[in-house]
């Protein structure tokens, strides 16, 4: 079932952030919120997500679904190792196929304060795909990574993903061409959907050529 939101309002301190928004999230396919910093990407998915409640306006699609979350903050268990931070959203994952296929190498014993800041990004993100749920969001996921990791980090995404409705937040436009089905460019004060992109080429054989081709598209006003 697709996520529906019907005339979506929420305001901070009486600033009016999403304003009577209406949108279809198309069901099993990956939806990308690209835009300004602080044009209310990460309220919108917060809503979406359980995590904040609107004013007004309704959501249907996301009741009774399982929902996995990697946030901009890594948000790791201090106290835990990577290991049991991993464990703790499925205490059945495989953690050394999880952080092999995220080029993470043999760090399961390690404290998180131990890691790097890329490798804790990591680690939050094995933890998120450990968890086998129905809809993905996430927040800026590969933030900081080179172009090699990038791409190869995307690839297990995808992987992990398929026949699964993903949710994401990116300003980088590598990570929207390569990750998504639609790409949804918003304005600001309050929320607007500018334009509506869909990437209609298979996810296995984008590539450099492919962002070349969309990036105008999407930074265009």
């Amino acid at each position: 079932m697709s996520i529906k939101l019907n005339n979506i309002s929420k305001k901070f301190e009486k600033k009016a952030i999403i304003e009577n928004l209406t949108l279809t999230l198309e069901d099993k396919k990956t939806a990308c919120f690209f835009g300004p910093s602080g044009c209310g990407k990460t309220t919108l998915l917060n809503i979406i997500s359980g995590l904040l409640k609107a004013e007004s306006g309704s959501i249907e699609g996301v009741d009774f679904k399982k929902i996995s979350m990697v946030f901009q903050e890594d948000r790791l268990l201090p106290w835990f190792n990577v290991e049991k931070n991993i464990l703790y959203a499925n205490p059945k994952a495989d953690v050394d196929l999880l952080l092999g296929e995220l080029a993470l190498g043999d760090i399961k014993n390690m404290m998180p304060d131990e890691i790097s800041g890329g490798m804790k990004r990591r680690v939050a993100l094995a933890r998120a795909l450990a968890k086998n749920a129905d809809i993905y969001a996430f927040d800026e996921v590969v933030k900081g990574l080179d172009f090699t990791t990038k791409k190869q980090i995307i690839e297990v995404i995808n992987q992990y993903t398929n026949g699964k409705t993903v949710l994401l937040i990116t300003h980088d436009i590598e990570e929207a061409v390569l990750l998504s089905d639609k790409i949804y460019c918003f304005s600001s004060s309050p929320l607007k959907i500018e334009k509506e992109i869909e990437i209609k080429e298979e996810k296995n054989n984008r590539n450099e050529a492919t962002i070349e081709k969309y990036k105008k598209e999407i930074t265009t006003n």
